[in-house]
């Protein structure tokens, strides 16, 4: 009866510990589900050249995007993938000039009186990403995270817009073009992003040319930004 007793014991221990050690690899497990929708404010630049001109440091972009955990969403590594729309707002003391065959920029002529010209580009975009992140600390159940990545995006839509005096008459006006041509259709580069708990560092560098590869512009763009998780 004793040994009987002493087996008894033994499963019973065994069994709370299999349904406590589930619920807490549950709560373990929906942690690694997180981190899906993510927006991100950010600060839109390229490299200038003698031929490019610099954007303001007010040029600035935004970025929302699903991610889908498709390996290891229940370990410290994962992979996940996801769809996305990225825009940048280039605020520029230059026009831009393009045709059929070329692309320049010429400088805004200083007698010109304007509050705002900018170069607007709208993505449709592929982001990938491998996490890596420590376990969440016991009080608030956060971790640290180091997500590097890549991101394919097309372009669906790209626009000029002046808001100043025109050139012509003097007048003002309030203008945008849509009809920007020899656009690259295509972007891609690498991503990363550093945080803690909902928030994170945001870096993406361009290897492709703003432009057509026959326009001899070089413009790889950039962006540094905040994100956060919203779930």
């Amino acid at each position: 009866m004793k040994q009987f007793s002493i087996i008894g014991l033994v499963f019973l221990t065994l069994g709370f510990n299999t349904v406590f050690g589930q619920s807490g690899n549950d709560k373990y497990n929906r942690y690694f589900r997180k981190d899906q929708l993510t927006f991100t404010l950010t600060g839109a630049q390229w490299l200038a050249t003698d031929a490019v001109p610099r954007p303001s440091v007010f040029s600035r972009g935004v970025n929302l995007q699903m991610m889908y955990p498709i390996l290891g969403n229940r370990s410290n590594v994962a992979f996940a993938l996801g769809f996305g729309y990225a825009v940048q707002n280039y605020y520029l003391d230059h026009f831009l000039h393009t045709t059929a065959d070329d692309a320049w920029f010429t400088p805004i002529p200083e007698d010109l009186e304007y509050s705002k010209y900018k170069l607007t580009t709208n993505y449709l975009t592929l982001p990938i990403e491998l996490r890596i992140r420590t376990n969440p600390d016991a009080q608030y159940r956060r971790s640290f995270k180091i997500y590097p990545g890549f991101r394919a995006g097309y372009i669906i839509n790209v626009h000029t817009k002046y808001m100043g005096d025109s050139p012509e008459t003097g007048e003002y006006i309030k203008i945008k073009e849509y009809h920007i041509k020899k656009l690259n259709p295509f972007s891609y580069g690498p991503t990363i992003r550093l945080g803690y708990g909902k928030l994170m560092v945001h870096g993406y560098y361009s290897l492709s040319n703003l432009f057509d590869s026959e326009i001899l512009i070089p413009i790889n763009t950039y962006e540094l930004g905040l994100s956060i998780v919203l779930f």
